[in-house]
């Protein structure tokens, strides 16, 4: 998106479209001289002039035309002429009916919409770079009436009859560009290979938009690749893009830009980049009801261009003969074919969203579905309004410090009590649980070393500067080793959130700082117990409520050793005591949330008690809560209200002021007989 105002390149007279109006003009300007410079003793007839001033103008408009329309003429194809040899691909009709099948299959691909940005809801002003047929620029123009859509393209195949708001031009955007008014949206698809720097043309994409406007990308990856290793370097199918490539760079136009595209934009001065990812089969052999109809359009529109898209790059650069390229084409056709070979041309289905100046230029980078991702900005911009560390004291009441046997851990610098605030921290990072858990290594491993690139420079030292414990690639094991789940709701919404200071904290299971994350990605971390100078500031990372050995074993699967913390090291009588009181509690619970046991006053005081003792001053709103609850099932109100406020209180420190059940306890403190639970066990 662009953010500051487009500057308005001057007119210049080697756009094709300005030649026009500039030949007219002069053609006007020799024919129809102003009275002080016509001859005084030669009469002219105005009708005359004006057919002599005609006639000569269209012969200008003519001439210009036909030498526009004056294809290039090769191995039975034709090409542009303007900037003859600069694209590689025909603009005959076999090749523009591929062109306006391959505009249905990036539909379907996108479910429909013409765009992913906002703009898929309306434009004022929309430039469509490449328009080919100009397609999907009548399509744009068709669904929103109010836009003002500009189709460009080096060769005049688009439609003669447009609608009102839709206008085609025929231009090389490799050369300076004269819009003077500047666009609200640009949009590029199937651009790649056709320039020789990205960085010129999102540079004059920036400078034409608004502030506030979107360009938009869409483009495959090269060469083809397969997941499960059916594509081998053997399949001419394989070869023939990678054959592809190699032409292609030779031109100085590189097939391979895709991945680095979002980097050239932020080069170019942008913000709030997304990178969205889908496979594209080149034939139907997906089993997914989606993906197979996405494949048969990728089929219908590939067989068509395999001669038309390799012959001028294999003959013109490659030196291949017309007859070597028609041969190898009838194997990549047979390779296209086969449904054994799991071919794709578009990887994966996750987006990147990076954005730099998030958190007072913390910066931000999310990995996730289109629909989630719009939920994850959607939060950033509320978070982006408020000033997180303002929330905290003005100097962070720890410092960082050797801890013997841990490394590195945040040592008290002075006295804290319970509900003091340590720390509160954005993510620098969001992934999609499925992303890190189901992803194939090497699609997930691309992806993640893109992501640092869009944080800035201590961001990135910061998240580099974590701890990894299983080895293997770096971001993976940093992520794996030391994120949070992060919950957006719904069945989608799980993720996973890496906040690089929070993993200073070292694992206790009876920790004496709270964590909890707020809808809004906020981590806050609370003091539960009071904390004297140079006393070490833990967190739990495992559920505290299991009994040594679960905890050990938990310990074991998540980081590959045995938890030494205070507890865990406990002498082996004062550890049987301790699992003996979580048991004695699990068994309380379990009775305490049947609705037909016998319960009495003694054993929801004695459930409450057996937190304390076990020192789970991080867990007590649980246990306020169910006392709560069971008391107000009783009857008795006093104790009823006395343990939801303190559910209230804890709960506030360990889950945030308006979490659902903290405002549950509100609702049972301020009227317990009105409460569904009153008195319902004694009915």
């Amino acid at each position: 998106m662009a953010e500051q105002p487009p500057g308005s390149p001057p007119a210049s007279s080697s756009a094709p479209q300005n030649q026009e109006q500039h030949e007219v003009e002069l053609a006007d300007n020799h024919l129809a001289p102003t009275q002080n410079e016509a001859d005084p003793e030669t009469e002219v007839d105005a009708t005359d002039a004006e057919s002599v001033r005609s006639d000569d103008t269209a012969s200008s408009l003519i001439s210009l035309k036909a030498s526009i329309l004056d294809y290039r003429r090769e191995n039975g194809r034709t090409y542009h002429r303007v900037s003859d040899g600069s694209y590689i691909l025909p603009n005959d009709d076999l090749e523009q009916e591929r062109l306006d099948i391959a505009n249905h299959l990036w539909t379907l691909v996108w479910d429909g919409q013409l765009c992913l940005c906002p703009k898929n809801e309306g434009a004022k002003r929309v430039l469509d770079l490449g328009t080919g047929t100009g397609i999907w620029a009548l399509d744009y123009a068709e669904a929103h009436p109010q836009a003002n859509v500009v189709g460009v393209d080096l060769s005049p195949i688009q439609p003669n009859y447009v609608p009102y708001n839709c206008q085609f031009e025929v231009d090389d955007l490799e050369k300076e560009w004269t819009w003077s008014k500047p666009f609200d949206f640009i949009f590029a698809r199937n651009m790649i290979g056709s320039f020789r720097d990205w960085d010129q043309i999102a540079a004059q994409a920036f400078d034409s938009l608004e502030p506030g406007g979107y360009f938009e990308i869409h483009d495959n990856l090269y060469p083809l690749e397969s997941d499960d290793g059916t594509l081998t370097r053997d399949h001419a199918l394989y070869q023939w893009s990678a054959f592809l490539t190699e032409a292609l760079q030779k031109m100085g136009r590189p097939l391979t830009i895709a991945p680095y595209l979002a980097q050239v934009l932020e080069d170019a001065g942008f913000a709030d980049i997304t990178v969205t990812r889908r496979k594209m089969p080149v034939s139907p052999w997906s089993k997914d009801p989606k993906l197979h109809e996405i494949s048969t359009w990728t089929q219908a529109a590939f067989l068509p261009g395999i001669e038309g898209i390799a012959m001028a790059a294999f003959t013109r650069v490659l030196g291949w003969k017309p007859a070597e390229v028609l041969v190898f084409c009838a194997h990549v056709r047979r390779d296209a074919k086969d449904l054994r070979i799991h071919a794709y041309c578009c990887t994966g289905k996750y987006c990147l969203y990076a954005n730099r100046d998030f958190d007072a230029g913390r910066g931000i980078v999310i990995v996730s579905t289109p629909a989630n991702v719009q939920k994850l900005k959607d939060v950033g911009q509320r978070l982006q309004c408020e000033d997180l560390e303002a929330q905290l004291p003005s100097n962070p009441p720890f410092h960082i410090a050797e801890v013997a046997g841990k490394g590195v851990g945040l040592i008290a610098n002075k006295t804290l009590t319970r509900g003091d605030n340590v720390m509160l921290k954005s993510p620098v990072l969001v992934a999609h649980r499925a992303f890190i858990e189901k992803t194939p290594a090497a699609e997930q491993h691309l992806l993640l070393d893109a992501v640092l690139d869009f944080l800035p420079r201590m961001t990135r030292s910061g998240f580099l500067d974590q701890m990894g414990h299983f080895g293997g690639h770096k971001i993976s094991d940093i992520m794996a080793t030391n994120s949070f789940q992060v919950d957006l709701g719904g069945a989608d919404g799980h993720h996973y959130g890496n906040y690089p200071e929070v993993s200073r904290y070292n694992h206790d299971c009876r920790p004496n700082v709270v964590f909890h994350i707020s809808s809004d990605l906020r981590h806050r971390t609370t003091v539960v117990r009071s904390v004297e100078p140079g006393t070490e500031l833990t967190i739990s990372y495992l559920d505290p409520l299991g009994t040594r050995s679960v905890r050990q074993h938990r310990a074991r699967g998540a980081w590959g050793f045995e938890c030494g913390c205070s507890q865990c090291s406990l002498p082996k009588w004062e550890a049987a005591v301790s699992d003996q009181r979580l048991m004695e509690m699990d068994e309380l619970e379990k009775k305490l949330s049947d609705a037909g046991a016998r319960v009495t006053k003694k054993m929801l005081k004695r459930f409450v008690k057996l937190y304390e003792e076990e020192r789970l001053e991080a867990k007590l709103a649980g246990a306020y809560t169910t006392a709560a609850l069971n008391f107000n099932l009783l009857g008795e109100k006093n104790l009823a209200v006395k343990y939801a406020n303190l559910a209230v209180q804890a709960g506030s420190i360990e889950n945030g002021e308006h979490a659902p059940d903290v405002e549950a306890m509100r609702t049972l403190a301020a009227d317990p007989k009105r409460h569904f639970t009153w008195r319902a066990r004694l009915r």
